[in-house]
């Protein structure tokens, strides 16, 4: 499905921007930066959303078992990514101004590790859609 190889560069990307916004705004001590973190955070959330709906809509047209092996991992890791975003948008939205201390801190290793995964998942995704074995090569016609 095209549209999945069309979406998924924008929720990694703003994964990644959120987390240096985020964490560029606690170095420097600029409100506003941890202010467009959230927004770019949630952002990426709410279309990795759109992006793992039509991963999975391609995924159901896989028939050769080990890529469908490696496309359940890159799915399972995906959706992790995306409810990790949500809850790390939903506690900062909560938290406001008061995450501080050790909250902040793990607030923190959660998102750019997040972040990391979202890259490492994207990684997969090309690997999968790269290697010669995409889901359009083994549906059936």
């Amino acid at each position: 499905m095209e549209i999945h190889s069309g979406l998924v560069h924008f929720p990694i990307a703003l994964l990644v921007i959120g987390a240096a916004f985020e964490v560029l705004g606690r170095v420097s001590k600029r409100d506003s930066l941890g202010v467009s973190a959230h927004y770019v955070i949630l952002s990426g959330a709410v279309i990795g959303l759109a992006t793992a709906g039509t991963g999975l809509l391609a995924s159901r047209e896989v028939q050769d078992p080990e890529l469908a092996k490696t496309l359940a991992l890159h799915g399972f890791l995906g959706l992790s990514v995306v409810g990790l975003a949500i809850v790390l948008s939903a506690w900062r939205s909560a938290a406001r101004k008061t995450l501080t201390g050790a909250a902040a801190a793990i607030y923190l290793v959660l998102l750019v590790v997040g972040a990391g995964l979202a890259v490492g998942t994207g990684w997969l995704g090309g690997q999968i859609a790269h290697s010669g074995h995409s889901h359009e090569d083994h549906h059936e016609h």
